[in-house]
């Protein structure tokens, strides 16, 4: 890894929150006669902006028109957003959260308590996204219209990095309507720092500062997201002056940046995330359910050769069994074996897969992937390893809903996967918790659910840690995932815009979003 800094966590109220919420408005502007307007390249655009009901809505432009409880900064600490203050139970099993009282929505209605109890409400009811994370909220009440109060059944030390993912919605135009189908999804109203003004569908997003933002009106005055899903259209575009940022919203792969690095009067900021690549067998059959098979197939990998190639120096290699973004929670004490040919070989030799005439082991074996170079990239420097220890493969590219159907219902031998896994450790139950969404390669294990269960419920950060350590050691040697490498965010700016997120990488507030200077 050549070029991507890590960017060390901090401890500020609990750790770790949502990628999302970090993608807010960036730093400075290009000029057009006396209005800032700052263009930045989308690669997709979103189908409404209710991003609590279904997958993929609302977007990055969503993250700037609504307000949440609480947000993070960009090295991933919790800070607050719409919350001012809070206080936990001696039990803890009451989260009470003090608002601040000076919130306008974006219709100059007043925001109270009871939009956030409407809100929470209705994704619970509506079985909306992540309700599955709100389990253990028993009642939510209103004590006064800036105090809400979430009584729990059970303890949930990463609550508050669950409620981030919450946009929170203006109880005055959608309460008795269809959320699915409320004129507000499409013209949404917000108590962000932006508020939305058109969208040309297929085209671009326009948002316009608020005047009345109750953190202080930001001083960009109008943000244009370009809709660009090629990624050779956003370079260009770039290039020829037409966007002024290459944002997390452009997924600008790592091949994209030999040029972009060439580019005049431009900026790169690179940060190590909490997203990471991995890769996982099928343990439900043979040979993938043993053990040393599985250590066999980590000990062949070539993890730089995957920084280099795949992520052009863009990345880190993996080396834990948790990401290191979440420091606080992360140990290097147990990590992947090193890469070692003939110690891999010897494995196999014990598992039963001794080699033929032709030093062939295992034959068949299909690694599936879905469309992404990076992903792609990978794929071929994992079959030229696995060759080397006796295991011939053929790689599988499918669309993402057909590599998920595949993995799904176990139609697989191996598969390259990546995801975010953050903020909070307890977002490892969907990975390898049993019967996880994302626990494709149905590992099973009730220690590690156990210290799943053992570590949502403790409250103290540093008892968290220990059990959380614990569960890197079972990873460790379990090895249900082989982790490969750490995403590396990639944003690029023309040099006239300071302020941009990225560079405030251990920025405390969501103010600091918006202290932007001209040069």
């Amino acid at each position: 890894m050549k070029k991507c800094k890590k960017v060390i966590s901090m401890l500020l109220i609990v750790l770790l929150l949502s990628s999302l919420a970090a993608c807010s408005p960036s730093g400075n502007v290009s000029n057009n006669g006396e209005e800032k307007i700052m263009v930045v390249a989308a690669s997709s655009e979103p189908v409404h902006f209710n991003g609590n009901a279904v997958s993929g809505a609302g977007g990055y432009p969503g993250a700037n028109i609504f307000s949440s409880l609480f947000q993070s900064s960009v090295a991933g600490v919790i800070i607050p957003d719409l919350v001012t203050k809070y206080e936990v139970s001696d039990d803890g099993l009451t989260y009470t959260f003090h608002l601040h009282d000076n919130v306008k929505w974006h219709d100059n209605t007043k925001f109270t308590s009871a939009d956030v109890k409407f809100t929470f409400d209705t994704v619970i009811k509506e079985k909306g996204m992540n309700v599955e994370r709100f389990e253990a909220v028993k009642e939510i009440t209103c004590p006064d219209d800036n105090t809400v109060v979430f009584n729990l059944s059970k303890k949930s030390a990463a609550l508050l990095s669950v409620l981030s993912y919450v946009s929170i919605l203006p109880k005055h135009l959608y309460e008795g309507t269809d959320w699915l189908n409320n004129p507000a999804n499409q013209k949404p109203v917000g108590t962000g720092a932006f508020k939305f003004v058109e969208h040309k569908k297929g085209v671009s997003i326009t948002l316009e500062a608020f005047d009345d933002y109750f953190l202080g009106r930001p001083k960009i005055d109008k943000i244009v997201y370009k809709i660009i899903p090629d990624e050779n259209t956003v370079v260009q575009s770039y290039l020829n002056g037409e966007v002024d940022v290459i944002d997390l919203a452009a997924a600008v792969s790592p091949a994209a940046m030999p040029t972009l690095e060439k580019a005049p009067n431009t900026k790169i900021e690179t940060m190590i995330s909490a997203d990471r690549q991995y890769l996982v067998t099928n343990m439900q059959k043979d040979p993938w359910s043993n053990v040393k098979v599985r250590k066999a197939v980590a000990m062949a990998l070539d993890r730089a050769e995957m920084v280099e190639k795949a992520h052009k120096g863009y990345a880190k290699v993996a080396e834990g069994f948790y990401t290191p973004a979440v420091s606080w929670a992360y140990t290097d004490k147990y990590k992947l074996p090193a890469r070692d040919i003939e110690k891999a070989k010897k494995l196999l030799d014990e598992a039963g897969y001794k080699a033929d005439a032709n030093g062939v082991r295992i034959k068949d074996a299909e690694i599936v992937i879905f469309q992404f170079a990076v992903f792609s990239d990978i794929a071929k420097i994992v079959q030229a390893n696995l060759k080397e220890i006796g295991i011939e493969t053929t790689i599988t590219t499918l669309e993402y809903a057909a590599w998920d159907e595949r993995l799904q219902t176990g139609k697989f031998d191996i598969a390259v996967i990546g995801g975010y896994h953050g903020p909070d450790p307890d977002n490892m139950r969907i990975r390898v918790g049993t019967g996880g969404i994302l626990n494709y390669m149905k590992y099973s294990s009730p220690v590690i659910d156990g210290l799943l269960d053992k570590g949502n419920v403790e409250t103290d950060i540093k008892k968290r840690a220990e059990i959380y350590k614990e569960f890197q050691k079972v990873l460790s040697e379990d090895l249900p995932v082989i982790p490969l490498t750490e995403w590396c965010y990639i944003v690029i700016t023309k040099d006239n815009i300071d302020g941009h997120y990225v560079y405030l990488k251990d920025t405390v507030g969501s103010a600091e979003y918006y202290k932007i200077n001209m040069k």
